[in-house]
């Protein structure tokens, strides 16, 4: 049986991150940004594809685009530890950042 482990940020971390990464005007921007998605009207026809298209959206505010990059780091930092340490791994993570964990996991490793 394998353990579960998680690959995210602590909530320390996410609070530090957090912290360095959102100020005042990203929360109003991003406040403002999710009340004009809420009424814009998606063309994507799987949720695969609605996801980069929300993701694609709120990314416009550079505080959680930063933030969020800075998850996705620590997730594939995780990955990359266990895997050096031989273990088998079964990774679940939010689709949001599946492809952009995928390819940084696949790039690195075929380096």
């Amino acid at each position: 049986m394998c353990p579960l482990v998680g690959l995210d940020m602590d909530d320390e971390h996410y609070n530090e991150a957090y912290r360095r990464s959102v100020g005042t005007m990203a929360l109003v921007r991003h406040s403002l940004r999710k009340n004009r998605v809420a009424r814009k009207v998606f063309t994507s026809s799987s949720a695969e594809e609605f996801v980069d298209e929300w993701k694609r959206e709120m990314w416009k505010v550079k505080g959680f685009r930063v933030l969020d990059m800075l998850r996705q780091d620590e997730v594939v930092r995780n990955i990359r530890r266990l895997m050096g340490e031989g273990r088998r791994l079964a990774v679940v993570c939010e689709l949001e950042m599946y492809s952009d964990v995928l390819s940084s996991i696949a790039g690195k490793s075929s380096e």
